[in-house]
C-alpha cells in the first residue's frame, strides 16, 4: 500500500468518525442513566437536553455542579425553559441534586399548566420518582395551573432536602395548585430535614389575574 493511499484511508476514517460523533453526541456529561451510574448533569446544556428529550424522563440523574440558568430568559422567543415533564408525559425517574443549585431559572408560560423546573412528576411502579438535595435560587416562573418553583404537579414517591427562592406567579384567579416549591401534590415532601450545606430560603409567591 502506498503512503498516499494509506493517508487517504486515514482521512476517510477520520471524517467518518467525526460525522458519527456529530450525529450521536455524548449523552449529558457522563453516566448511563442507571441507578448505579446515573446520567451526570453538570451544565445548562445538559439540563436543556434533558428538558427537550422525554425518552430519558424515566432514568436516573445526578447533578455534579451548580448551574447558572440565567440565559434561559433568552430561550424559546421569551418563553424560557421548557419544563421537564408535562401533562401528557411526566418525569418518572430520579433526580439527585447532590447539594447543588440551579440559579436564575426563567419560565414565562402563563397560558400553560404544569410549570416549574419539573412540570409533572409521576411514580409508575415498580419505579418510584424522586427528587432530592436540590436548590432553586432566584427563579422567575410564570404559569397557569400546577405551578411551582421546583415542581408543578408531584405524584411521585418523595421530594427531600430542597429549597427555592425567587418569584412564582399563577395566572389562575384562585391560585389553583400553585406553590413556591410544589404546585399540587398528595405525596411525601420532606422540607424540614435539611442538611447543613442547604439553607432554606424565602420565596415570594404572587397570584396574577
Amino acid at each position: 500500500m502506498s503512503k498516499f493511499t494509506f493517508l487517504f484511508i486515514l482521512f476517510l476514517c477520520g471524517g467518518w468518525l467525526s460525522n458519527a460523533a456529530a450525529i450521536n453526541p455524548p449523552l449529558f456529561s457522563g453516566g448511563d442513566g442507571s441507578s448505579g451510574n446515573p446520567y451526570k448533569i453538570s451544565c445548562l446544556d445538559d439540563l436543556k437536553y434533558l428538558s427537550e428529550n422525554n425518552a430519558y424522563w424515566d432514568c436516573y440523574f445526578i447533578q455534579t455542579a451548580d448551574i447558572d440558568a440565567s440565559d434561559t430568559k433568552n430561550w424559546n422567543s421569551g418563553d424560557g425553559f421548557s419544563p421537564i415533564g408535562n401533562g401528557t408525559s411526566a418525569f418518572k425517574g430520579t433526580y439527585n441534586g447532590d447539594g447543588h443549585t440551579i440559579n436564575g431559572l426563567f419560565i414565562n408560560r402563563s397560558s400553560m399548566d404544569y410549570i416549574g423546573l419539573f412540570g409533572s412528576v409521576l411514580s409508575t411502579p415498580p419505579q418510584n420518582a424522586k427528587i432530592k438535595k436540590l436548590g432553586i435560587v432566584d427563579c422567575n416562573i410564570k404559569g397557569n395551573k400546577y405551578v411551582g418553583g421546583l415542581v408543578g404537579s408531584f405524584y411521585g414517591d418523595s421530594i427531600s432536602y430542597f429549597y427555592s427562592s425567587g418569584n412564582v406567579s399563577s395566572n389562575s384567579n384562585n391560585g389553583n395548585n400553585t406553590g413556591g416549591l410544589v404546585g399540587g401534590t398528595e405525596n411525601t415532601l420532606c422540607p424540614t430535614a435539611m442538611p447543613d450545606d442547604l439553607k432554606l430560603s424565602g420565596l415570594h409567591l404572587k397570584m396574577t389575574s
